[in-house]
């Protein structure tokens, strides 16, 4: 009997200084990711990559196909390395682990988004009656001076080592069109003020031409690619909805939602080729796009996608992975066979 009451008390005191730690969490949390992590080797550090079963993370090697964590509930939101490797542990810890398996743990404190500053046009209007039709740049290319004649000018554009600029023109009250004009306010040829919406795409690989992004059908939520020299691409393109963020050199996730939770199809747009990646469908859920890396790269850079090796993840019921731009799927055989 004496045996059973000191092992129990033993057991109870241990639990009690657990729960009782007066250490700061993160220094705890810490000492768990650590605990976590033990043993954890890779011989490539850029090929782990997070897999999903319910709501359960772990991590395996991608080239060689082993599980190096097996699933645990309190990981999450685990991303490829850049080159080091960050997650969530238990909701708002975010650890960082680096090459030499280094980790580093900061308590996150999640709050209101920060409301988004808006800025004021750098530019000023000029009255259209001092026979001024057009814009003028800086030494940098910037817009300083639009023509009165107009609501809104975008950034400036060279082509051929000339300027020009969309802009937007009053047709009728409260209707507008979108036109491109050079400094002297010529309008370029097939952009008289007949677009809706005119974007530039600086995701365009295209080095020879200049593209552009139009809203062609509002109400069904599409656009199309147009270039300067009047190519387009992609013609009922949908638009995700809501806005998605889901982006990385060019390449995004098209969710598009009959509300704000039912996904009702989706697929991956590559901006820069202005293709699909993979065509629209309601089999499983593109998520976002990530990439692994050797070294930090911008990743509103399209140029920068030959550095990195891109992948997206996936839901598929209760499975969470990822899938690279070829359609090859990264999952843990051992795994795969259990579900």
């Amino acid at each position: 009997m004496k045996i059973i009451l000191i092992a129990f008390l033993f057991f109870f005191h241990s639990e009690v200084s657990a729960q009782y730690d007066n250490r700061p969490r993160w220094e705890i949390m810490t000492d768990e990711v650590n605990q976590l992590f033990k043993g954890f080797t890779s011989d490539d550090f850029k090929n782990v990559m997070p897999f999903q079963i319910g709501k359960k993370t772990g991590l395996f090697d991608r080239v060689r196909g082993q599980v190096l964590i097996d699933t645990n509930k309190h990981l999450s939101g685990i991303r490829l390395s850049k080159p080091s490797l960050t997650g969530y542990y238990k909701g708002n810890f975010k650890f960082t682990i680096n090459e030499k398996l280094e980790i580093g743990v900061e308590e996150i404190k999640f709050g209101p988004p920060r409301p988004t500053k808006i800025k004021s046009p750098s530019y000023t209007f000029v009255d259209s009656v001092q026979n001024f039709s057009g814009f003028s740049i800086d030494e940098n290319g910037v817009v300083i001076k639009c023509s009165n004649m107009y609501t809104s000018i975008s950034e400036a554009f060279k082509v051929k080592n000339k300027y020009y600029a969309i802009v937007h023109k009053s047709i009728s009250p409260g209707f507008n069109k979108c036109g491109i004009i050079d400094t002297n306010g010529k309008v370029a040829s097939k952009f008289n003020f007949i677009h809706n919406n005119l974007r530039i795409n600086n995701s365009s690989l295209d080095k020879k031409d200049v593209w552009f992004s139009e809203i062609t059908n509002a109400r069904e939520r599409q656009f199309t690619y147009l270039s300067f020299k009047g190519k387009s691409k992609l013609s009922k393109l949908p638009m995700a909805y809501p806005v998605n963020e889901a982006f990385g050199f060019g390449i995004s996730v098209l969710n598009l939602r009959e509300d704000s939770i039912y996904v009702r199809m989706n697929g991956v747009v590559d901006h820069g080729k202005m293709s699909y990646v993979f065509n629209l469908q309601d089999d499983i859920e593109y998520v976002y796009i990530d990439y692994s890396s050797e070294e930090k790269l911008d990743a509103e850079d399209s140029s920068n996608r030959e550095k990195a090796d891109m992948f997206v993840w996936v839901r598929n019921g209760a499975l969470g992975y990822y899938v690279g731009l070829d359609g090859k799927e990264y999952f843990p055989v051992e795994k795969k066979k259990e579900n």
